[in-house]
């Protein structure tokens, strides 16, 4: 039985905000167009077992977080002084 996992390490998902399509000169014309392609990005490289840190900015909103984590492959971690909510 192969118990290996995978490390990786991420961040600035930010699920669920819309100005950062702007901010960063994103090419998607809606937030559930972004959120829907990292995700599939995210889930085509990260296996069920792997481990996923997120070093930060993962969503701006408290719903993106709730719907997103159940989507996204992987064991999540998130740094612990990481404020993953910001305020909208």
């Amino acid at each position: 039985m192969n118990f290996t996992s995978n490390f990786f390490f991420t961040a600035d998902e930010h699920y669920g905000h819309a100005n950062i399509i702007k901010y960063c000169n994103r090419p998607f014309t809606s937030v559930d167009e972004m959120d829907t392609e990292i995700i599939q990005r995210h889930n085509e490289m990260v296996g069920p077992k792997d481990v996923v840190i997120h070093a930060g900015d993962f969503t701006l909103s408290k719903k993106p977080l709730a719907e997103n984590y159940i989507k996204i492959r992987g064991i999540m971690q998130d740094r612990p002084e990481n404020p993953n909510f910001e305020g909208e």
